[in-house]
């Protein structure tokens, strides 16, 4: 109940009753041992503090709910503690952590087969990417957030591992300017012929830019390009 409340409260904008019925339930939980409660009473005021602006408390309320998550083990909420942490992060301007966070939750939304958990790491993602100055990566990962909320369980799992396992220190590739518009359509979800049509050309011919792309993206076929594409800085 107070969880509850101090989310209807906060939702309304009354953010310092929200606080004060957070607390209360801290002092609560404490008192019974129940660490359960315990981890998500301080990991929602650190969302609070991070909304407010105090990165320090966020941070520090963030990590106790985690540490108890993890000693409890429950996988769900560990990655949505540890994506709380890459929030933080990203709002306080320490992108490689944030990055670094990000990464982990969504390996664990993953594993869990959790497409709204991949849908706002991917939303963490362009955030990152956008702060970098890289608008163009930013709007083919909120493109693909899209997929994953309109999809579902319908977005394989061969995707989902391709999303989480690909480093965000690669060189940029250089693609020409027909490549990345194929990229681009390939990252929409298009066919091979959806391409060609939208583009004027013949498959065969976006069949050999598939190819070129794959080869400069040291990309294994068509999911493993798309996970790249969000990935790398893409020239």
């Amino acid at each position: 109940a107070y969880n509850s409340l101090a989310g209807v409260l906060h939702s309304a904008g009354r953010t310092g009753e929200a606080e004060h019925m957070l607390r209360q339930g801290i002092e609560y939980w404490r008192r019974a041992g129940d660490r359960r409660g315990l981890a998500s009473a301080l990991s929602n005021l650190g969302i609070i503090a991070c909304d407010a602006g105090d990165y320090d408390a966020a941070e520090r309320l963030g990590l106790e709910a985690l540490e108890l998550r993890r000693e409890l083990g429950h996988p769900g909420s560990i990655a949505i503690s540890l994506e709380n942490l890459a929030t933080v992060a990203l709002r306080s301007g320490r992108l490689e952590e944030a990055s670094e966070r990000f990464s982990d939750a969504l390996a664990r939304y993953v594993a869990l087969d959790e497409p709204d958990g991949v849908a706002t790491c991917l939303e963490g993602f362009a955030a990152l990417a956008a702060q970098r100055g890289d608008p163009e990566t930013a709007v083919l990962l909120m493109a693909l957030r899209e997929r994953p909320l309109e999809r579902g369980r319908n977005l394989s799992r061969e995707e989902y591992l391709a999303l989480a396992t690909r480093s965000g220190t690669m060189q940029p590739p250089q693609l020409t300017s027909r490549e990345r518009d194929v990229l681009h359509l390939l990252v929409s979800g298009d066919s091979n012929k959806e391409i060609a049509r939208r583009l004027r050309l013949s498959e065969r011919t976006v069949n050999g830019h598939l190819t070129s792309i794959y080869r400069k993206l040291g990309a294994r076929g068509r999911t493993d390009a798309v996970a790249l594409a969000f990935r790398t800085r893409i020239q």
